[in-house]
C-alpha cells in the first residue's frame, strides 16, 4: 500500500501532505482524517479517505456506520481527484471504495462498476501491483460470496483471473506481505480445500517486512490464521479468515 502513497505524492509539490500520510502509515486513522481534511491537498484527501476505509473495513461492527464512512471516503477521493484528475492511484482508491460499498449493498451493478474502474487503471498502469491485487480480490470475493457458478454467470468472476491477479501483484511487489496474505484469506474464504495453498502463502508473507501499519495488521492477522493451519484446523482457519477480512465483523 506504500506504493500507492508514493505514486500519489509524485503528483504534488508541497511538503505539508507528509503529516496526514505519516499519520495513516502509523495507523493513527482518526488523526489522519482530521489532518488530511485540513491539508486540503490531493495526498491529504487520499490519506483521509484511506483512513476512513480502514476504520469502516476493520474497526466497525455496525453496517450503517460502515456505509456512512465509505460514503465519506468516496467524497475524500473525489476531492483529491478535483485537484489531481489524472492521478491513477487516486482513481484506484476510489474504485476500491466503490467495491466496498457494492459489497455491503450486495449490488451486482456496483461490483461490475468497480471491476471496470480497476481495469481502466490497469490499462493505463499495467505494472500497478495494488491494482492487480484489487482485481484478483474482486474475482475471489465474488466467488466466495456468490459461489463459482453464480459469480461467473452474473458477474463474470473467474478463479483463473483471481489467481492471475494476485500472482501478478506478487510478481510486481514481491516483498509486500499484504498481497500473499490477502490472497490466502480469500482462498480460505472460498473453500477449506484451499488450505494448503493458503498455508504456503501465509508462510511466505511471514518473512516480509510491513511498510505501514495496515500491512503490519494484515500480516499479524495472517499469522493467526497460519497458526491454525499449522495444526491442521482448516475449518477454524476459514472462520477466522472470514472474520479478519474487510467487514468480517459487520452485522
Amino acid at each position: 500500500m506504500k506504493r500507492l502513497l508514493a505514486a500519489t505524492l509524485l503528483t504534488l509539490s508541497a511538503p505539508v501532505w507528509a503529516d496526514a500520510t505519516a499519520l495513516f502509515a502509523a495507523g493513527k486513522y482518526a488523526e489522519a482524517i482530521t489532518a488530511g481534511t485540513a491539508e486540503n491537498t490531493p495526498a491529504g484527501h487520499v490519506a483521509a479517505g484511506r483512513a476512513r476505509l480502514q476504520i469502516a473495513s476493520y474497526d466497525v461492527t455496525d453496517k450503517a456506520k460502515a456505509k456512512a464512512m465509505i460514503a465519506a471516503s468516496l467524497a475524500d477521493f473525489d476531492a483529491a481527484l478535483a485537484k489531481a484528475p489524472n492521478a491513477a492511484a487516486v482513481q484506484l482508491q476510489k474504485a476500491i471504495a466503490q467495491g466496498y460499498a457494492a459489497k455491503l449493498d450486495r449490488s451486482p451493478g456496483g461490483a461490475k462498476a468497480m471491476r471496470k474502474a480497476v481495469e481502466a487503471v490497469l490499462a493505463r498502469n499495467p505494472n500497478d501491483a495494488l491494482g492487480w491485487a484489487a482485481l484478483g480480490g474482486w474475482h475471489g470475493g465474488a466467488i466466495a460470496t456468490l459461489g463459482k457458478f453464480i459469480a461467473g454467470s452474473v458477474l463474470g468472476a473467474k478463479t483463473d483471473d483471481m489467481d492471475k491477479g494476485f500472482a501478478r501483484a506478487m510478481q510486481l511487489d514481491p516483498r509486500d506481505p499484504a498481497h500473499p496474505t490477502y490472497y490466502a484469506l480469500t482462498l480460505l474464504d472460498i473453500s477449506t480445500d484451499n488450505a494448503p495453498r493458503a498455508r504456503t502463502l501465509l508462510r511466505s508473507a511471514a518473512g516480509f517486512t510491513p511498510g505501514d501499519n495496515f500491512e503490519a495488521r494484515l500480516k499479524a492477522s495472517g499469522g493467526k490464521v497460519l497458526a491454525l493451519l499449522d495444526v491442521g484446523d482448516a475449518k477454524a482457519a476459514q472462520a477466522l479468515a472470514r472474520r479478519l477480512m474487510p467487514f468480517g465483523t459487520v452485522e
